[in-house]
């Protein structure tokens, strides 16, 4: 379909371009192509699958995907969680699946924390968040023009962290200013309660958010 789709008109965005939310077909809420804990790089003596066999999973695991009648997925995997566009958008031109990826953080536990919280030091870390999902979402992924169609944050076990609370405050207002919506991560669903009461507390609509695992 063309990469254009009129202003008025109700889109979904994909790593491909914009796609009509009637044109999706079955879609599957939450799965990932790859993912990568924060610190993976520094396995150097296990890197792990090549880029080509990457590739080659993801195709044959979209083929089954789509023998079952699916025809589209959201990969909710943030920057900090080995987030790979372009591996994204390789699998989607080769199988015409539609693909749409996030902007967001991590939880607490497994995310880049270390980075936010040694910025944190320096300066105000909440709109600097805020500012980076805004233009993941508006200008595209780095230098890749790939725009994301949705916002991640998590929570881990026990309760949501300052850290945490800190990362769905800038999520909130990157979803006040661009209407995109939001997807979380929990723990088994816990958390879930809070999740959503800070985000409607920061006037994210109710039925823009999508409560993870719960």
């Amino acid at each position: 379909m063309s990469d254009q789709l009129s202003l008025s008109a109700p889109v979904v965005q994909t790593v491909t371009g914009p796609v009509s939310p009637d044109d999706l077909g079955r879609t599957l809420m939450h799965e990932h192509l790859a993912v990568g804990y924060s610190g993976w790089e520094s396995h150097t003596s296990r890197p792990g699958l090549s880029r080509a066999d990457m590739r080659a999973v993801c195709i044959d695991r979209i083929a089954e995907l789509q023998d079952l009648g699916y025809s589209s997925l959201l990969d909710p995997c943030p920057s900090d969680l080995g987030r790979d566009v372009e591996l994204m958008v390789e699998v989607a031109e080769a199988t015409g699946f539609n693909i749409i990826c996030a902007t967001g953080l991590y939880r607490q536990e497994g995310g880049g924390v270390a980075y936010w919280t040694h910025k944190a030091q320096y300066e105000d870390i909440q709109p600097v968040m805020t500012e980076q999902f805004v233009a993941e979402l508006i200008e595209g992924i780095g230098t890749t023009g790939v725009r994301a169609g949705i916002i991640k944050c998590g929570t881990g076990h026990g309760g949501m962290s300052d850290y945490e609370r800190t990362v769905f405050n800038a999520v909130a207002a990157a979803s006040c200013i661009t209407g995109a919506p939001i997807t979380t991560h929990t723990d088994d669903g816990a958390v879930g309660d809070i999740q959503q009461q800070v985000l409607v507390d920061a006037e994210v609509p109710a039925h823009r958010i999508v409560i993870g695992h719960s």
